[in-house]
Parts: C-alpha cells; sequence; structure tokens
C-alpha cells in the first residue's frame, strides 16, 4: 500500500508509513479499496449516536412540554392574579408604579373600616377620644402614603394612572387565575 502523503510503498496491513509515520487506512488485500468493515463500523456508531440523542432529546421535551402534572401554566410566571410568559411578564413591570404601596394600602383599608364601623356613644367622653385617636392616626397614615406617592411618581393621578395601565396590560397579555 502506497502511503497518501510521501508516496512511499508500505507492506499490507500496516497501520503507520515506514517513512513518514502517517496513519495508512486500512485496504482488503484484494483490490486496494477500504475496508467495509470498518466503514460500516463507523455508521454503526453514528446511528448509535443519533437515536441516543433523539430518545434524550424525546425525554427533555415530554419532561418540559407533557408533563404539567395537571398545571394549566406550566412554563409561565406567576403576576399576582395572573400567569404570564417571561416576556409579558417583565413588560407589564416596565407599566407598572416605581413603588409598590400595596401593603401601606391594605392598612389604610382596614383602618378604614375598623373607623366605618365604631359604634361612638358621644355621651362618653372615652368612646369620642378612642374614635378621634383611631382617625388621626388614619389621616397621619394618610398623609404619608400620600407624600411617598407623590415623591415617588409624580402624582396621585399619574400612579392610578400606572396601576390602572398596568393591570390592563395584564388582562389583556396574560392568563387570569
Amino acid at each position: 500500500m502506497d502511503c497518501p502523503k510521501c508516496k512511499k510503498s508500505n507492506d499490507a496491513g500496516k497501520e503507520f508509513c515506514k517513512q513518514c509515520g502517517y496513519k495508512l487506512v486500512r485496504t482488503d488485500d484484494t483490490d486496494g479499496r477500504v475496508s467495509k468493515k470498518k466503514s460500516l463500523m463507523g455508521n454503526k456508531y453514528i446511528l448509535r449516536t443519533v437515536i441516543f440523542l433523539v430518545i434524550v432529546g424525546g425525554i427533555y421535551a415530554w419532561s418540559y412540554f407533557g408533563s404539567d402534572n395537571g398545571n394549566t401554566y406550566s412554563g409561565l410566571v406567576s403576576v399576582g392574579d395572573f400567569y404570564c410568559t417571561d416576556y409579558h411578564s417583565a413588560e407589564a413591570d416596565t407599566k407598572a408604579p416605581n413603588v409598590d404601596y400595596t401593603d401601606e394600602i391594605e392598612r389604610l383599608e382596614i383602618l378604614g373600616e375598623e373607623l366605618d364601623s365604631m359604634i361612638i356613644n358621644e355621651a362618653s367622653q372615652e368612646s369620642v377620644d378612642n374614635y378621634n385617636e383611631l382617625l388621626d392616626d388614619y389621616n397621619e397614615q394618610f398623609d404619608q402614603l400620600e407624600s411617598d406617592i407623590i415623591s415617588t411618581e409624580g402624582s396621585i393621578e399619574d400612579h392610578n394612572t400606572k396601576i390602572d395601565a398596568y393591570n390592563n396590560y395584564l388582562e389583556i397579555n396574560c392568563e387570569k387565575e
């Protein structure tokens, strides 16, 4: 067999060229063609690799898309009462107010409900004082919240506009729980 690199003649069955050391391609002894055994072995490994990759890919796809365990919102992000894609969650965040005052507003609502449900005995100074103390606390927290909103959003109206835009975006682009 002749070396394809240096053209030196080598004995049949040799793995490397005796002149340059180049790795020789094995041929069968009869007509110099490349051995089919080696060629088929290469194809067998390629076929096994492809089958393995298809199986692994199928398992991955099934685990990602097919096994939501009854969860309709698999792969979605929870945003309040909505489920959104990552894109719509991020886009909604651009429309949201700069600061979330939900906790402060809820505390004010609770105080307001206490005020509304409070029974005042006008003949009792203690009853009137308790009511006035709660009313002062409510007004103080309201003024603080209003001041905080104005400092971060510009105005109460701007804050409310952002809340409406945020909620509208979620309703249009996301799924309600």
